[in-house]
């Protein structure tokens, strides 16, 4: 019997929302993700799969149940396997238009 897992993915759970535009310019919230742990998937000694899932993290303030979601790293995985599948995308990170100043007069910097 083969070892080798099957596919692999990452688990990650919504941590913050962020506005952006839909496809027809309409204002949407969208989740920023972060990834909590990994997935594997084992071919099973009965001929089925067995799931091994690995938590490394836990987002800052959790109290209570989280809401994970699970990221395929392999897309044959993602259409053979019955795991939720919902497409990532990194966002967009805000633009900084703040400039360095100056120092003020009479600064030494750090002592």
């Amino acid at each position: 019997m083969n070892n080798a897992p099957i596919a692999k993915g990452r688990i990650a759970a919504a941590v913050d929302k962020y506005p952006a535009k839909d496809n027809n310019g309409q204002d949407i919230m969208k989740n920023r993700y972060c990834t909590i742990g990994k997935l594997t998937i084992w071919p099973s000694d009965n001929g089925g799969q067995d799931y091994s899932i690995e938590i490394d993290a836990i987002p800052v303030g959790t109290v209570g149940p989280i809401k994970a979601i699970v990221f395929m790293d392999d897309e044959q995985a993602q259409q053979q396997n019955q795991a939720p599948q919902q497409g990532y995308q990194q966002p967009q990170q805000p633009q900084n238009n703040y400039q360095q100043q100056p120092p003020p007069p009479n600064y030494q910097g750090r002592r």
